[in-house]
């Protein structure tokens, strides 16, 4: 008896999401971007990110609002940022010894072959139906306000030390891009949970070849009052509570290259199908996000941890989804909403000040997206993988008037490749930080420059997918102390 498997995609594959954390092959957007926490002042982003116990102005009402405490006079700041970020993904197709024919169709390669002379129509050359190559690149840049906040100290009752402070920043920066023009469904390199089934006599498998591009351009900002106070004279509890609302422009482009049949006699033909995908939505995001923080600070050294307690962020979105195929095209629209919890995470800074010029922090964060659950469109699922990190960063007094600062921290993604050796283990890799800090009177302007670079593989056992993120900002933030 024949075994014929085949798997439809049209509109669903669209809009419904795929409950798996990596991001190899296409996945409909639903909460990408959502996981990209922005460092949000200029000293903070020179110095690393480092900031549970380092930060010292009205800005550390975002990170550890318990720190505000160190401020002895009102402050105003402003800031905003430009992001530049670039994609690429070089895919390698391994030659297979049942379908030598295979890696040639994925990249491109048949041009060059002199068609062969064949009695058997099923012998002939196949090739694809189009011009697509296998790699691609993508670079993008925006300005965006960074922060907007401000501080008072006051006194409680006459002798209880408090900080009032409040702010406007960019909580989330959700700008997503992927592609891959390869995509097969069902995905015959798969290896987990068990590898493409040989195929006997006359069987056949028909695979789905399409190409697929996913992209996300917006932000979440959040409206956060903080209140500090010190109880005891080293120590410092604080309070924060972000309200978030914000937007995306999605994009979605799928388009069908052909149908492969596999059979028995390790040949696969390519079958020419004309079917594509667009979807555009427009999304809006809310939610409430609250932080508790702790400070303790001594003569020579300082220590800090912060708790961003459980949260759920509610996405509300329109989608128009436009399907093309051969003679005749349909265009359909929906509206829904989705949610997606937000686990607790922590974060814990120490700092170490040898001398009055010279401040060394450290901190550690822990972030459990692992336990976040994504509840959509008839589904229920958790999408991302949980992660700690390390983040350092030095600041030098030069003078009364400049201050230079340094940092590094490990830039730790929230999925893991594509089939890792390690099941749950993140794809991570480094930020370079750096700037300075110019004092005129009350008047401050803060430099900070930023370099994050990522690279990692997605194995299957047809191809390997090298990925390589890279991404600058560059933060101007000005202050104002009364």
């Amino acid at each position: 008896m024949r075994t014929q498997r085949a798997l439809s995609l049209g509109v669903l594959l669209v809009v419904l999401p795929v409950l798996v954390p990596a991001q190899g092959i296409y996945r409909p957007l639903s909460f990408q971007g959502m996981e990209h926490s922005s460092v949000r002042s200029a000293r903070t982003v020179a110095l690393g990110g480092t900031s549970i116990a380092l930060s010292n102005d009205a800005s550390a009402l975002f990170s550890n609002p318990a720190a505000l405490m160190q401020m002895q006079i009102p402050e105003v700041r402003l800031g905003a940022t430009l992001y530049s970020s670039a994609t690429d993904q070089i895919q390698e197709w391994i030659p297979n010894r049942f379908y030598p024919n295979l890696s040639l169709l994925m990249e491109n390669l048949t041009g060059g072959i002199k068609p062969p002379v064949v009695v058997n129509p099923a012998d002939e050359l196949q090739v694809p139906y189009d011009d697509l190559t296998p790699n691609w690149s993508s670079k993008r840049s925006t300005v965006r306000p960074a922060t907007i906040s401000a501080a008072l100290p006051f006194t409680l009752f006459g002798d209880v030390h408090c900080v009032a402070a409040i702010g406007f920043a960019e909580a989330t920066n959700l700008d997503y891009f992927y592609q891959n023009n390869n995509n097969l469904s069902p995905n015959i390199g798969d290896y987990r949970p068990a590898p493409m089934p040989v195929l006997r006599g006359v069987d056949t498998l028909v695979a789905r070849w399409y190409a697929t591009t996913v992209q996300r351009k917006g932000a979440i900002y959040g409206i956060t009052p903080a209140v500090a106070i010190q109880p005891l004279d080293e120590l410092s509890v604080g309070l924060g509570v972000s309200v978030l609302t914000g937007s995306s422009d999605d994009t979605e482009a799928w388009r069908e290259r052909g149908r492969l049949v596999f059979d028995a006699v390790y040949r696969v033909r390519n079958d020419s199908v004309f079917n594509r995908v667009t979807s555009s939505s427009a999304s809006t995001y809310s939610g409430v996000v609250a932080n508790l923080g702790v400070f303790y600070r001594d003569t020579h050294f300082s220590l800090g941890a912060a708790v961003q307690l459980p949260a759920t962020v509610t996405r509300t979105w329109d989608q128009t989804v436009n399907q093309d195929t051969t003679g005749s095209s349909t265009t359909a629209t929906r509206s829904g909403s989705d949610k997606l919890k937000l686990p607790v995470n922590y974060s814990f800074g120490g700092v170490l000040m040898p001398s009055a010029r010279l401040r060394i922090g450290v901190d550690y964060v822990i972030r459990e997206l692992g336990d976040a659950e994504y509840s959509g469109v008839d589904t229920t699922f958790s999408p991302w993988v949980g992660s700690k990190s390390l983040r350092a960063g030095v600041e030098y007094t030069a003078s009364e008037w400049l201050l230079l600062r340094v940092g590094y921290r490990e830039e730790v993604a929230s999925f893991g490749g594509e089939n890792a050796g390690l099941i749950g283990d993140p794809v991570s890799g480094s930020a370079f930080t750096g700037g300075v800090g110019v004092r005129f009177g009350g008047i401050g302007v803060d430099f900070a420059y930023e370099y994050q670079h990522l690279k990692y593989q997605d194995l299957w056992e047809t191809n390997v997918n090298t990925n390589t993120l890279s991404h600058h900002a560059l933060v101007l933030e000005t202050s104002l102390n009364f």
